[in-house]
């Protein structure tokens, strides 16, 4: 399924660039004891997004239609 694909991306793209730029602000230890909690804040919005992607497909939601 490419929406799952697309979403893991998402989140390796999101918890990189957190990690850059807190490494940044702070240092290396604030950022990696960030880590944990950013990959389960990504991980939810995945698993949430996911479902509503498979919600919205089985309604037949479609945006085009007015």
């Amino acid at each position: 399924m490419v929406a799952i694909g697309s979403a893991s991306v998402g989140l390796f793209c999101r918890v990189t660039g957190y990690f850059v730029v807190e490494l940044m602000l702070y240092s290396l230890g604030p950022a990696m004891a960030s880590l944990p909690g950013n990959f389960l804040q990504a991980g939810a919005s995945l698993v949430l997004g996911l479902l509503l992607v498979v919600a919205l497909r089985r309604s037949r939601f479609d945006l085009k239609r007015p």
